[in-house]
């Protein structure tokens, strides 16, 4: 009654007039710009029928390094077919039941359940909806740039086991999470900071290569105990100098930590070392707001030159890409770099 074809790519397709015909009924619903006319009796077996071939033919055939998005297509065409009166029941038996690992992975602290999700969604309607209509579109259309920036960031620090990306809709708390197992990214929180198609485009392909790093680092780097800011600053400055190297620009989101890095870096770097061995961020990372003229997330910067005067002093560049994604010494780094030298 149903085909679904192409469930690698961004797009799910459906054979909507061979459902059409089989299910002879006259409900229409729109996934994915194709208007089907079903019933909302057979709705929920459609659903199922979806979610799981998507599934199962992306993990069987393409979730290696692939751009996962059939999750975000089940949530779109239920938040579309059920309106205002989309429910935690639904939402648990057509969307996170039957979802991906990148729902299993996003559920804990993040989509928490179907009655968080369902509170979310709709005390936040506008969010979701802008998601769906002008960000998910343009997922789609990166699909096949999304996958080769992948592979990119995978071929550049010579990991074999790749990795897959899941975009899904989760409680409007967490832009995404990067683990050994792959990287999520939670399509409401992203979109919603963004005004254009083309503004998203550009953070959605950089905020892929910066957070696949993350997946790699995951397994390959292990910290004992409370990380320090120094080491905290090599992982966030290392995922921006590869996601830099590969994309060849900088983040938008980074123009003015930039900036202000080239314009005051000794000085920076005199502050920061007196603290880099703290457990404490301070107001060097995570923080929202510039504190005193300086930009946040200032560490991201530092890290980022320690990484490319480490990679530019090494005499064989490939090998130093994988001692920067899967250092065991942040000492070592910062001392082989010369970076602190400069100063």
């Amino acid at each position: 009654m149903l085909a679904l074809v192409k469930c690698r790519s961004i797009a799910i397709r459906y054979k909507y007039q061979k459902a059409a015909r089989a299910a002879g009924v006259s409900v229409p619903i729109l996934i994915e710009g194709l208007k089907l006319k079903i019933t909302r009796l057979i709705w929920s077996s459609l659903l199922v029928i979806v979610a799981a071939s998507a599934c199962s033919a992306e993990s069987e055939s393409s979730a290696s390094r692939a751009l996962i998005t059939s999750d975000a297509e089940v949530f779109a065409g239920l938040f579309r077919q059920y309106g205002e009166e989309l429910s935690a029941e639904e939402l648990q038996r057509y969307y996170l039941e039957p979802g991906s690992d990148g729902i299993r992975i996003f559920t804990p602290y993040r989509i928490i359940d179907a009655d968080n999700l369902a509170k979310e969604v709709s005390q936040n309607r506008d969010l979701y909806q802008k998601a769906i209509s002008l960000c998910l579109p343009v997922v789609r259309s990166l699909a096949e740039e999304s996958e080769r920036i992948m592979q990119e960031v995978a071929d550049s620090i010579g990991e074999q086991e790749s990795a897959p990306a899941y975009v899904v809709f989760g409680g409007n708390n967490s832009g995404g999470t990067a683990s050994a197992e792959g990287l999520v990214i939670g399509i409401e929180t992203v979109c919603n900071l963004i005004d254009s198609e083309e503004e998203f485009a550009q953070s959605f392909t950089y905020l892929i290569a910066h957070e696949m790093v993350h997946v790699y680092q995951s397994r390959l780097v292990s910290i004992e105990g409370q990380p320090s800011l120094l080491e905290l600053t090599l992982i966030e400055g290392v995922a921006d100098f590869i996601a830099e190297k590969i994309l060849g620009r900088v983040d938008f989101s980074a123009t003015a930590r930039t900036e202000y890095g080239l314009n005051n870096e000794a000085r920076l770097w005199q502050e920061f070392k007196t603290v880099m061995d703290s457990t404490e961020t301070g107001d060097w990372m995570y923080r929202q707001q510039a504190t005193d003229g300086k930009p946040a997330d200032m560490a991201y910067w530092i890290g980022k030159r320690i990484a490319e005067a480490y990679y530019n002093n090494a005499p064989n560049s490939s090998v130093a890409l994988r001692e920067l994604v899967g250092f065991s010494d942040v000492h070592e780094i910062l001392s082989k770099s010369q970076y602190g030298e400069k100063f």
